[in-house]
Formats: C-alpha cells, sequence, structure tokens
C-alpha cells in the first residue's frame, strides 16, 4: 500500500508534467500539449531513471512496465491513498483503480496550544471584528524577507487589521532591526488549528501541510511559493477556488496588499474553503487506511 503525503505527481494525459504549477487541460488541445510536454521532460530527466527501475524489478523478479519511474510510486502499489480531499487534487480520467483518497487529519488532532502568548485574547474576542491574517513561510523556508517582512509592510496601514506572523520554528526571531507595526503581533511558533479558524485569510509559501490545514479550518489561502512541491500546491490552491496564487516567492508589498484585499472582501473564497472543510469532514483517514488494509488482506487470502 502506498500513502501519498504531497501532491500527486502522477502523470496523465488531462494534466502537464508535476513541477511548474501549470493547470489542467483535458481539451483536445491541451491534451497534445500535455503528452509533448511529458515526453520532453521524461527524455531529459527520467529516461535513465526508468530504465534503472525497471532493471531493478527484473533484478528481483517483478514485472518492469513501468513507463515513467515518476509514476511507480502509484502504479507499484496494490492500493493508493492520496491524503487529501479530491477538490484539493486534479482529476486525472486516466488514473488506475486503485487509488484512493484519505481526506485528511482534522483539525484538533494536532497538539494544542499550551501557554497562549499574551495578545492572544485579541485573536479569540476580537472585539473590534477586525480582518485577522495569518502568515508563516513554514519551517524550511525562513529568509523572512520573501514573505513575512513584505507582509508585514505590506498591511501595517491596513485599516481594521491584526496581523499574526509565525516565524515557524521555536526560539526564532526576527533580526533586531526589523520594525514591528502596531497591528502585527510576532511568534516563533503556533499550532495552525488554534489561529486559523479565527483568520479571515491565511498568507503561506505553499507547503501542503499548511494547504491541509486551511482545508481544515474553512480558511481562505493567499500563497507565494516556488522550488519542490511549492508550485504545485498554489496552482491546486488558485485551482479549487479557496486560493489566490501570487505565482512568485518573493511577492511585492502591492501585490500583497491586493491579494488581501480579494480574498477579504471576495466572499467566494469563504464559500469554497467552507465547503471543502466540510468535504474534509466526511472523511475518516485512519478507518480508510484500516479498511483498505484490510480490503487487500482479504483478496490476498482469497487468492
Amino acid at each position: 500500500m502506498g500513502i501519498g503525503v504531497i501532491p500527486m505527481t502522477l502523470s496523465s494525459i488531462d494534466l502537464p508534467p508535476f513541477g511548474p504549477g501549470l493547470p489542467p487541460d483535458s481539451s483536445p488541445e491541451g491534451r497534445q500539449r500535455n503528452v509533448a510536454m511529458k515526453k520532453q521532460v521524461w527524455e531529459q530527466f527520467f529516461s535513465n531513471v526508468t530504465k534503472c527501475w525497471n532493471d531493478m524489478m527484473v533484478e528481483v523478479g517483478a514485472e518492469p512496465g513501468i513507463e515513467d519511474a515518476l509514476d511507480a510510486t502509484y502504479l507499484a502499489p496494490d492500493r493508493y491513498i492520496q491524503m487529501c480531499v479530491p477538490s484539493a487534487e486534479y482529476p486525472r480520467s486516466d488514473a488506475p483503480d486503485s487509488i484512493r483518497f484519505g481526506g485528511g487529519l482534522p483539525k484538533g488532532s494536532r497538539d494544542p496550544m499550551k501557554d497562549p502568548p499574551t495578545w492572544w485574547s485579541e485573536v479569540v474576542d476580537n472585539k473590534e471584528k477586525k480582518d485577522i491574517i495569518f502568515v508563516c513561510q513554514g519551517t524550511i523556508a525562513l529568509r523572512y524577507n520573501e514573505l513575512i517582512i513584505p507582509t508585514m509592510e505590506a498591511l501595517k496601514d491596513r485599516p481594521n487589521t491584526l496581523l499574526i506572523v509565525a516565524l515557524g520554528k521555536k526560539g526564532a526571531s526576527l533580526p533586531a532591526d526589523i520594525s514591528i507595526p502596531a497591528n502585527t503581533r510576532v511568534i516563533d511558533f503556533i499550532p495552525f488549528d488554534d489561529l486559523l479558524p479565527h483568520c479571515a485569510a491565511f498568507v503561506t509559501n505553499g507547503g501542503y501541510g499548511g494547504f491541509q490545514h486551511a482545508i481544515s479550518n474553512g480558511t481562505p489561502i493567499i500563497t507565494a511559493g516556488a522550488g519542490e512541491d511549492k508550485p504545485e500546491v498554489c496552482a491546486r490552491a488558485e485551482w479549487s477556488g479557496m486560493g489566490f496564487n501570487l505565482k512568485t516567492p518573493t511577492p511585492t508589498q502591492e501585490a500583497i496588499l491586493d491579494a488581501v484585499d480579494e480574498v477579504t472582501s471576495n466572499s467566494k473564497y469563504r464559500t469554497r474553503a467552507k465547503e471543502m472543510e466540510a468535504e474534509m469532514g466526511t472523511f475518516d483517514p485512519v478507518d480508510i487506511i484500516v479498511n483498505n488494509i484490510e480490503e487487500l488482506v482479504a483478496e490476498k487470502t482469497v487468492a
């Protein structure tokens, strides 16, 4: 059994190759583009890897038959469970029947906040009904000048706004020469599930975990990512309808402000986020995994 904890890299006639964050296109013209792009990428990057994979399969007495090593993750297992809701992943008309969706961990299943910051009542009570905006670059991309500091500057004069900044790492702090605006609260780390239910928008660099947290809390997302799987996460958030994709890891202050204004003023983002939150609520990931294991065992036993 395979378990998917990143966006699906499985190739499809309906999708361009995984990586740059291009949208799906299942039109005849789009499918021609997808096939041509896949051929180019495969020949340039994955032909040797695929040959090695198939050679290794033969060595251990298994069937080769994998046309693309990237697809082996999905095609080799008897069952593959992608840990997201269907609305967060592109549809593939040619996907194998062995793929299932497992949803994601529901909110409240992670460790809750033990010691709230002194300003926590501003978030929970929010007596002035401010737009609470949360920005975090995740736990790896800690160059704060890429997203966090521009967001602070972009929103410092925005009326009726409270910005919460999480630095993504225990003990982290902003450089001493950074001025913190009056409407901004900074913390090294905060459990997303405690904060996101109170937020009007979540500004993030496009990590898959952050996207999943946003879904489980029904919070609209603004993404600005590059590298690893981030362009694909950003594209999926936008495609799903709950996200605004800035399409750069280093957005300008003006672009951030425009995105926040759009997401907080246009109800379609929150409406879609709440629909996806409800969709996630229909999944019990642990039960799904257990049931699939039991089904496979039963099939193998009968065989």
